[in-house]
């Protein structure tokens, strides 16, 4: 029976192999699209707290406290997922967006991805 569904012309097969070919191409070239557009925004998001991080440290080293927290906060104004929590060494923030840490982020300098964030 199974054998009575298979084309019976050497085309009818050889389009049925080539649509197979042109969709598992095409499923590879999406599937590597995708990882890249995933790696190319995580590097450019990178990029923004790395920069955030450092003007903010420089601002604090070279102006004081004041005007690291000025920076801090305007960043908070920047539309867009970037999750800022300052606090200090007693865990009180400071300044920032998110109300407490969550549990499933270590407490280091670390970049981290975190899904299903919403006033924590």
């Amino acid at each position: 029976m199974m054998f009575r569904m298979l084309p019976r012309t050497t085309t009818a097969r050889i389009s049925l192999l080539l649509f197979a070919v042109l969709v598992t191409g095409s499923a590879v070239l999406l599937l590597l699209l995708e990882r890249a557009t995933k790696s190319q925004l995580e590097g450019e998001a990178r990029s923004r707290v790395d920069a955030i991080a450092d003007v903010a440290a420089a601002a604090w080293r070279d102006q004081g406290k004041a005007a690291a927290l000025d920076i801090l906060q305007g960043e908070l104004g920047v539309p867009g997922p970037l999750v800022i929590h300052l606090s200090d060494a007693s865990g009180a923030m400071v300044v920032g967006n998110l109300l407490n840490w969550p549990t499933v982020v270590p407490r280091d300098e670390g970049f981290y991805r975190v899904t299903g964030m919403a006033d924590q």
